[in-house]
């Protein structure tokens, strides 16, 4: 596929990633942090696959019920309260009162997971048709990244305002940025990681509201999860 109008809709500078070693992915990544601090912009790896296409052209599509410009999903996520969204969010991914689950389990301890960006390390689900690009977003406030590939809205998946909410209170929390997008998938560096059992365990419930298929798909309780944020510079978020 010709990816050129996915790389219209997004309309910023980009650069093609060549050499597809995701080591080579993450240096380059973080040379144009770096780079992004003098000349005003924030990197983001982007997948580029038929289904993001597809997504993008119905959000970015202005006869789409759904659209919004990148402008109108910023100016939205300034009215999200984040902690009600959480709230409402864990109270909808939580177990009914007639399902013995208990969701929160116990907290497992530390188990880091020691991987690099999952959507540039192609494991099992990699499509040797997909393609990669680093974007540098015109911004400097990394939040803001999520109104420029608004993915979202489906399978649980947040929509794009909540996430720029999300992600702008992550980032004064915990200097979170959104680093590398697939069409189902975020993941975020992390600057100040959480290093206290209770913080990883509150950080683990918000992660549970904001995808919950980190749990029910994933570590299975909030405590194993909350384990997995210990320390961990790298945030993964994945919709099924």
């Amino acid at each position: 596929m010709d990816y050129d109008e996915i790389i219209a809709r997004i309309d910023c500078p980009y650069e093609t990633v060549e050499d597809i070693q995701p080591e080579r992915i993450m240096d380059r990544y973080k040379e144009l942090i770096n780079i992004g601090k003098a000349e005003g912009f924030f990197p983001v790896l982007i997948t580029l696959s038929e289904t993001l296409y597809e997504f993008l052209e119905f959000s970015m599509d202005p006869d789409s019920p759904e659209h919004q410009s990148r402008e109108e999903i910023i100016e939205a996520s300034k009215h999200i309260n984040v902690q009600e969204f959480f709230k409402r969010s864990v109270a909808n991914a939580s177990p009914s009162e007639d399902d013995p689950h208990d969701v929160i389990g116990e907290f497992l301890g530390k188990g880091l997971l020691d991987f690099e960006m999952r959507v540039a390390s192609f494991g099992t689900t990699h499509n040797p048709d997909d393609t990669y690009i680093i974007a540098k977003i015109p911004t400097d406030k990394p939040w803001e990244i999520a109104a420029w590939v608004p993915i979202g809205g489906y399978n649980d998946c947040p929509f794009p305002a909540e996430m720029v909410a999300v992600y702008k209170y992550w980032h004064e929390k915990y200097g979170a940025v959104p680093a590398a997008v697939s069409f189902d998938q975020w993941e975020l560096t992390v600057e100040k990681p959480v290093t206290d059992q209770g913080e990883a365990m509150a950080l683990a419930m918000e992660h549970f509201g904001f995808c919950s298929d980190s749990v029910w798909q994933g570590v299975g309780t909030v405590g194993a999860l909350a384990g997995t944020l210990l320390d961990s510079k790298l945030w993964q978020f994945w919709w099924d």
